[in-house]
């Protein structure tokens, strides 16, 4: 692709340099600010295949209107700033290149590409690279292909490639992404440091390049909300890594999602197979109803039958698009509502709406649908005078299928509080946190850490630290009973050692000071005959050769130390 960078200043000119330095055939035309760059956009826009605008979109804008024909004909136009911060694909995004050409600019200038073509951004997979030097392009191609198709991916699904800045001088690997068809963004090594996303640090890469990882870092940050669904893998000289970019939370996490800028889905009905029917046509079914689905963590192994046999009865489904393809194979056939992540009182209101109009409605959330989560609101937002039957089918919150992988955290009282403070004050919050710290009871933390706030996590730790000491069990649990779960039990004092693995998809739980650590699991004391069970919960009861009452405390299930992590080393959370 002949490329022409049209500037209009020196500032212009250095990015110029740096596009011309990564891209072969590449030219600056200058215009200066003296009436020139009409004729000098129409000369460049008529001769070469791609432009790269330095400047402000809208000059670009105005230059390029009068001039587009049509996107199988016009040349591939990307808009850049003086300062590189972003490569904007404007015109011909798909067809003429300027999508591919606005990630080679990123390449050449660190700038942030920004795509918005929807064949491309619907791409929601990313690969991250690692690779020695001097690795051909064959060794890259091979890697690319194996780790894809383990994944159960194709190379149509990856909207990008990721390695580090160390790498852009690597002749194999840029020249195997190119031929792959692929864009590659190579993200600086400060930035992966800073990191604190959940991937598994490499020494070798710490040592040798002063990173503390490189394939699955790369992976995560070069997608929004990205999780890894094929962490690294090794083929000879090349380290691959896979990512997916979802929306895949409870929706006891849904309404709490912050910091994440993601792009804005259309809300689209999608008419049962074979016939279309618009869901708002008065009196199509008869008497409508409504029922508030909570399908558990997401798996139809997790499902209970009351949720499977309302989704059966159901002729209309209402939900957020990744959690309808978590149950796919119970509702085929059927009409739905998707709109995107956080559009949830979008969807209540639409359910409600079907439901006035004689629909079989059921509205699906994971985890529980009342807890933290749309049902709420959709009960919430009933009328008076709405007579259809509203029915509740409860499933497994995050907090159940948390514990559930770490043991018996929750056998005894406990508390679940969301630490996102969108919708509850930060006070609120750590008072509620400080109850259950008087109260010596449980505690599962919801929407823990995003990647602007963690500050309530580092108080609650402190105050659960200070009162229950550094021994406390806690159990950190990620995308329970999904796929890619990860879970761990550790000592309270050592929670500060995990920080990078907990996100919004993370459920931690802090287990009473009665809780004890036996072989990686967490076991809370019921009652039965442990220290502080109800006085004279066994008075009454004989052995077997009609001796004396069995005393309060004689039965024990273990020493209220045993197994426990007791550890008084100063390290705080």
């Amino acid at each position: 692709m002949r490329i022409a960078v049209l500037t209009l200043d020196a500032a212009g000119g250095e990015v110029a340099g740096e596009i011309a330095a990564w891209l072969p055939d590449t030219v600056e035309l200058r215009s200066g600010r003296d009436g020139a760059l009409p004729n000098l956009f129409l000369r460049a826009f008529a001769g070469y295949e791609g432009l790269v605008c330095v400047m402000a979109c809208g000059i670009a804008v105005r230059m390029a209107g009068p001039l587009a024909k049509s996107k199988f004909s016009d040349p591939a136009v990307v808009v850049v700033d003086g300062a590189a911060r972003f490569a904007i694909s404007l015109l011909s995004g798909h067809e003429g290149g300027a999508n591919r050409l606005a990630y080679e600019v990123a390449a050449a200038t660190g700038a942030e590409p920004v795509v918005t073509t929807g064949t491309d951004t619907k791409r929601l997979a990313t690969i991250g690279i690692g690779c020695r030097k001097g690795v051909s392009i064959d060794e890259v191609k091979s890697a690319v292909t194996a780790a894809t198709s383990e994944a159960g991916l194709k190379i149509s699904d990856l909207r990008h490639g990721a390695s580090i800045r160390l790498k852009r001088g690597e002749a194999g690997l840029v020249g195997a992404f190119r031929e792959l068809g692929i864009p590659l963004l190579f993200i600086p090594e400060d930035e992966i440091n800073r990191y604190d996303g959940p991937y598994v640090p490499s020494g070798a890469a710490e040592r040798n390049i002063g990173v503390r990882a490189v394939a699955e870092p790369c992976a995560l940050l070069a997608g929004r909300r990205a999780r890894l669904v094929f962490p690294k893998r090794i083929y000879g000289p090349v380290t691959v890594a896979v990512a997916i970019e979802d929306g895949g939370v409870d929706d006891q996490e849904e309404m709490a999602l912050e910091s994440v800028i993601e792009p804005t889905r259309e809300p689209v009905v999608e008419p049962a197979i074979g016939e279309w029917k618009h869901p708002l046509l008065s009196g199509m079914l008869g008497t409508g109803s409504l029922a508030i689905v909570g399908i558990g963590p997401g798996g139809l192994d997790h499902i209970t039958r009351a949720a499977e046999k309302a989704l059966g009865s159901a002729d209309f489904i209402v939900g957020y698009g990744f959690y309808l393809d978590l149950i796919a194979p119970l509702i085929v056939g059927k009409e739905r509502f998707v709109s995107s992540m956080r559009a949830e009182a979008e969807r209540a209101e639409y359910a409600l709406d079907a439901a006035r109009k004689g629909r079989r409605v059921a509205v699906v959330a994971s985890g529980d649908a009342c807890v933290y989560g749309i049902g709420g609101l959709a009960l919430e937002r009933l009328r008076d005078d709405d007579a259809f039957p509203v029915t509740v089918v409860p499933g497994i919150t995050a907090a159940n299928s948390a514990a559930s992988l770490v043991g018996s955290p929750l056998a005894n009282d406990y508390m679940v509080v969301s630490l996102s403070d969108i919708m509850t004050d930060r006070e609120t919050i750590l008072r509620r946190v400080r109850a259950a710290v008087d109260s010596d009871i449980a505690i599962a933390l919801y929407n823990p850490k995003s990647r602007s706030r963690g500050e309530l996590l580092d108080e609650s730790l402190r105050l659960l630290l200070d009162a229950r000491g550094p021994g406390t069990p806690v159990g950190i649990v990620r995308n329970a009973l999904r796929p890619d779960q990860a879970s761990r039990v550790c000592a309270l004092c050592e929670v500060n050692r995990h920080l990078g693995e907990i996100d919004m998809f993370t459920v931690v739980i802090v287990a009473s000071s009665r809780s004890t650590i036996r072989h990686d699991r967490i076991l809370t004391p019921r009652g039965y005959g442990a220290a502080g069970n109800q006085k004279g919960m066994y008075e009454g009861i004989k052995d077997h050769h009609g001796g004396p009452a069995v005393r309060d405390g004689d039965l024990r299930l273990g020493s209220g130390t045993e197994g426990r992590i007791e550890v008084d080393d100063g390290i705080g959370v």
